[in-house]
Formats: structure tokens, C-alpha cells, sequence
């Protein structure tokens, strides 16, 4: 962490030491370019960006734990209430989520996953943000979303979210809801 200080940078350290503007102007743009780097984002999946969407795969070992994403895209065109996005960094696009409202202020996120590439960035989480934000402005109370039980990384992520175990549903999969329990619409 960096703190200008007129016309100075203090990086706090144990001598506080106190840089040049020359310095500080080059640590300054660094941190700008770290920080810049790499904006996540939730676009439309159209007739633009939709095969790059249905190309994107996890690792192998993830590959059983997550439908692909051709299949996905599949069923949101039968299923009109689903949200199909494409997650970008940037202008590359490194992931893909799906939400469904269900009504009465319960939504369902189907889908989030990353890129095997892309992985172990940041852009897992930060999606998972941006989707949760995108449920709650459009009235969002309570989300739904389940996982496979031996998906550790995806268990770990939802619960630093705030996600808790909701129930097991039949074919073994875990429900985690974020929110008042409520029943799901249909």
C-alpha cells in the first residue's frame, strides 16, 4: 500500500522511507497499470460472442464438475426466463455465468466458470460479484445455486461469499443459498 504525501510517495515500511517524485511517479503509474489491469466484466452472450463462449473449457479434473458451456447456451435458448453473460477481462472473454429469476425475489445462478487458462486470477470471484450486484438491482432476496460435492474450489469460493448450505439434493449435488430461505418459484 502506497500513500501520497505532497508530492511524495510513502511506502510504509520499517523506516517509512520517504522516495523522490521522479520515484514516486514511476511507482505511481506501476500501481496504476496493476490496478487497471484486467476489469472484469458481465456482457451479453449474442451472435457475436457466442462460439468463443461455447469454446471455453475448465481443467480437465474440473470437467465432470460443470456442464459445458455449448450445452448450457442450449438450454437458455429453451429457457427464456435464463440470463446467459459472458465473463470478460478486459476485452478477452475468460468466463461464462447464467442466473434465472424464479419469481418472488428468489433467483438461481446455473452456472460460473472460468476459463482452464484464466483460472486462479481473481476472475471467478469477481464475476460471482458482479452477478450477485446484477440479482440484488433486480430485486434479488435470496440466491440459489448448487455444485458437485467434491468441487472444493467451487465450495470455497461461495462460501468467502457468503453462500450457506441450504440441502442435498437427490442426484448428490449441494444447494447453497445466499439469503432468507425461501421457495423456489416456478
Amino acid at each position: 500500500m502506497a500513500i501520497a504525501i505532497g508530492g511524495t510517495l510513502t511506502v510504509p515500511s520499517k523506516g517509512h522511507e520517504r522516495l523522490t517524485p521522479g520515484v514516486a511517479v514511476a511507482l505511481t503509474i506501476r500501481l496504476q497499470i496493476i490496478f487497471c489491469m484486467n476489469i472484469v466484466s458481465l456482457r451479453p452472450i449474442d451472435e457475436t460472442n457466442e462460439e468463443v463462449c461455447a469454446t471455453l473449457r475448465v481443467t480437465e479434473e474440473q470437467a465432470g464438475l460443470i456442464a459445458p458451456n455449448a450445452k448450457s447456451l442450449e438450454w437458455a435458448k429453451t429457457n427464456p426466463n435464463c440470463v446467459p453473460l459472458a465473463v470478460y477481462a478486459d476485452d478477452v472473454m475468460v468466463g461464462f455465468v447464467m442466473y434465472e429469476p424464479r419469481g418472488n425475489g428468489i433467483f438461481s445462478i446455473h452456472r460460473c466458470m472460468i476459463d482452464a487458462k484464466n483460472q486462479r486470477q481473481g476472475f471467478g470471484r469477481r464475476a460471482m460479484e458482479l452477478t450477485i450486484e446484477r440479482i440484488r438491482q433486480l430485486g434479488g432476496i435470496t440466491i440459489y445455486l448448487s455444485f458437485r460435492p467434491e468441487n472444493n474450489a467451487a465450495r470455497r469460493l461461495y462460501e468467502s461469499l457468503g453462500f450457506v448450505k441450504h440441502e442435498i439434493e437427490p442426484d448428490g449435488e449441494i444447494v447453497y443459498r445466499l439469503g432468507p430461505v425461501h421457495d423456489i418459484a416456478y
